[in-house]
C-alpha cells in the first residue's frame, strides 16, 4: 500500500493576515514540532491544517471564527497530526481527478496512482462506448465518480461492505451532482447479488499481505479500515474472489480492471483465467512506472 502523500492544493485562507507576527510563528512552531517528531511532510501539513482551521465546523452555521477560535482549532488539528492522523481526514476533503471529495475515517483515502487507473478506464470506456460499470469496494466513490464525471452517458453501480463508505459515497455523489447516475449497494463482495451485466468491472481491492500489515506507516495502519488493506497471505484473497465472480457481472467482451501491488499483475496473468471465462489483456503502469493495473476481458468458454 502506497504512502498517503500530500499533494499540493491552494492555501488561500479565508481570513486576512493575522496582526503582528503571531500567525507565521504559530505555523512555524508546529512545523518544527512535527518535523522533530518525525511526522512526514510537516511543512505541507501545517499549511493545509491552517487553511482548514478557518473553515466553519458546520456548513449550515455562518462563519464566526475569531483568531482565538482559529488558533485553538489549528492546535487541535496539529495535535491530531502529531498522532499521525492523515491530513486528508483532518481537512475533511481531498482532490481526485477533477473532483473534490469528502474524506472520513476509516474509509480508505484514494491514492494518486488510482487516478491513473481512472484515466486509463475513462479512455477505454469512451473508446468502447460503454454505458455501465460496476465498482467493487467503492470506498469514497472516487473511481466511479471520476468515471461518471468524464463519461456523460455512463451509469455506475458500486458496492462496499463498510456502511461508512456507503454513506460517504452517497454524500460525494450528491456533492458532485452525480447522484442520479449511481446505484449504491451495501454488501459483501463474496456474496452480494448485483442484478444486471456491465460493460466494465473495476476494483482496488485490499492487496497488502498480512505479513506486510505490521510495516505500514502509522497513518495507514492506525486509521484506515483494515478490511480495505489486508489481502491475506499473498495479498490476492479478494482479487481471487472478484476474478471468480467477474464473468457473472460482465457482458460479452466486458473488461475487468484491478489495482494491485506491483508484484501481482504477473501472478494474475499466470492464473487459470479461462476457468472463469476471462483472458488477460494487459498490464498498465502507475506514475512511477511500476506495474500495478491489470486489464482482463470476458471471454466465452470455447475461446
Amino acid at each position: 500500500m502506497s504512502w498517503i502523500g500530500i499533494c499540493r492544493r491552494g492555501f488561500a485562507g479565508t481570513l486576512p493576515a493575522a496582526p503582528g507576527a503571531r500567525l507565521p510563528a504559530e505555523v512555524r512552531q508546529w512545523r518544527l514540532r512535527l518535523e522533530h517528531a518525525g511526522v512526514p511532510e510537516a511543512a505541507l501539513a501545517v499549511q493545509h491544517l491552517w487553511q482548514a482551521s478557518a473553515q466553519p465546523l458546520c456548513a449550515h452555521i455562518p462563519q464566526t471564527t475569531t483568531w482565538a477560535d482559529r488558533s485553538a482549532r489549528f492546535d487541535h488539528l496539529c495535535g491530531l497530526r502529531l498522532q499521525r492522523w492523515p491530513v486528508q481526514y483532518l481537512v475533511g476533503d481531498w482532490d481526485f481527478c477533477e473532483l473534490t471529495l469528502a474524506m472520513r475515517p476509516p474509509v480508505l483515502i484514494p491514492r494518486p496512482e488510482t487516478e491513473v487507473l481512472a484515466m486509463l478506464m475513462r479512455s477505454h470506456l469512451r473508446a468502447t462506448g460503454a454505458s455501465s460499470i460496476l465498482e467493487l469496494g467503492c470506498g469514497t466513490g472516487a473511481i466511479s465518480l471520476a468515471l461518471l464525471h468524464g463519461c456523460p452517458g455512463l451509469h455506475a453501480t458500486v458496492v462496499d461492505i463498510n456502511p461508512v463508505a456507503v454513506e460517504l459515497t452517497r454524500e460525494n455523489a450528491a456533492s458532485t451532482g452525480l447522484s442520479d447516475r449511481i446505484t449504491i449497494v451495501h454488501g459483501d463482495l463474496a456474496t452480494v447479488a448485483v442484478p444486471g451485466q456491465f460493460d466494465a468491472v473495476v476494483s482496488n481491492p485490499p492487496y497488502v499481505t498480512t505479513a506486510e500489515m505490521a510495516d505500514l506507516q502509522p497513518e495507514i495502519a492506525w486509521h484506515e479500515d483494515r478490511r480495505a488493506l489486508d489481502g491475506g497471505a499473498d495479498g490476492l484473497d479478494l482479487a481471487r474472489t472478484i476474478i471468480a465472480r467477474a464473468r457473472e457481472w460482465l457482458c460479452r467482451r466486458g473488461s475487468l480492471w484491478l489495482e494491485l501491488a506491483p508484484q501481482h499483475p504477473a501472478a494474475v496473468a499466470r492464473m487459470d483465467l479461462a476457468t472463469h471465462c476471462l483472458r488477460y489483456v494487459a498490464t498498465h503502469s502507475d506514475w512511477a512506472g511500476l506495474p500495478r493495473f491489470c486489464q482482463l476481458e470476458a471471454s466465452d468458454a470455447e475461446e
